[in-house]
Order: C-alpha cells, then structure tokens, then sequence
C-alpha cells in the first residue's frame, strides 16, 4: 500500500518513544525541582539528622546523668544570681550607684576625647588664617643698571 521503506516506519516509532522518554524525563524534572519537592526532602533530611542526634546524645545523657543535672543547676543559678546576690546582701543600693556612676563616667570620657577619624578643630588652616600670596611682579627701585 504504501512505497516508503520499512526502516521509516522504524525510525517514526524509535522517534516517537524517544520523545515519550524525552516528555516523561522533562515532567518528573519539573516535579522533583518544584519548591515543594526540594522543601519537603531538605525537611525530611534535616528531621532525619534531628533524630539521629538527639537518639546519640540520649545514649551519651544515660551515663552521665550528674554532670547534665549540675550543668542545669549552673544555668538556673546564673539566671537567678541578681535575686540571689540580693538575698545574701552582696548587692546593695550603694553599689549600684557607684557602678552607675562609673559608667557615665567613662561614656563621658569617650566623649570628650576626638576620635582618631576626626581632626582636632585647629589642625586645617582656613582661608581667613592663610598666608597672603607673593606679588609676581618684580620691584624696581627707580635706577637703571646702564
């Protein structure tokens, strides 16, 4: 029926499945680089890496149950310690006041010197202050050199 060679209707088929391999390759591109995809395998790693962590230090933590309970301890006081410096006296109103007192000082201090990126005010000459420029022309006496 029809005058075309065989190996045409061959490479129309071999076309036509490497183009349904081409569309099916560019489809499941474009869903495995959408945001979604990429969001929920980075979350997924990083879950995974979370439990692998916390599984780790839950094994180290059986052993060492003392040194977690006094690393808490040490973090509670350290929150606490103006209350507690307070209840034992070690604080007082007195004390407060003269570190306050320190401080402006010293912010006072910072002030008052010039910072090294600024010049002192007196250090640029101004127009008013410069020199008069010399006369250019020359000054005769009045007596010829003849």
């Amino acid at each position: 029926m029809s005058s075309l060679p065989d190996t045409f209707y061959e490479d129309r088929a071999l076309r036509d499945a490497a183009k349904t391999v081409l569309l099916a390759d560019i489809e499941y591109a474009r869903t495995s680089l959408s945001g979604k995809a990429v969001a929920g395998r980075v979350v997924g790693r990083i879950g995974d890496g979370a439990k692998d962590v916390f599984e780790v230090a839950k094994d180290q933590a059986d052993g060492k149950r003392g040194l977690i309970a006094g690393l808490i301890a040490i973090v509670a006081l350290w929150f606490a310690r103006r209350p507690l410096l307070e209840m034992f006296g070690f604080v007082s109103d007195q004390l407060e006041e003269a570190l306050e007192e320190a401080v402006l000082d010293a912010q006072e201090a910072d002030e008052s010197e010039p910072s090294p990126a600024q010049p002192p005010e007196n250090e640029f000459e101004t127009a008013d202050a410069a020199p008069a420029p010399a006369d250019p022309t020359p000054v005769t006496t009045g007596e010829s050199d003849d």
